[in-house]
């Protein structure tokens, strides 16, 4: 499940929402690609608070855009 850090460190980091705003998909399709295989384990703040870190983000989305077409 993710792992935790301190609270200092939760302004570098993506909401769901602030991600699939940066990464230009909608919501839905954010969760969507969550349960994908390989997308970055997210940041927990707390038990409900869940963050996912920018640059492992984007490193995974560039590494999709590289993948053959049709391939998961």
């Amino acid at each position: 499940m993710g792992y935790q850090t301190s609270h200092s460190a939760a302004a570098e980091l993506w909401t769901d929402r602030e991600a699939a705003a940066r990464i230009r998909v909608g919501l839905t399709s954010f969760f969507e690609l969550q349960k994908r295989p390989g997308f970055p384990a997210p940041v927990w703040l707390g038990s409900r608070r869940k963050r996912h870190v920018p640059a492992e983000l984007m490193a995974w989305v560039e590494a999709q855009r590289k993948r053959p077409e049709g391939a998961q």
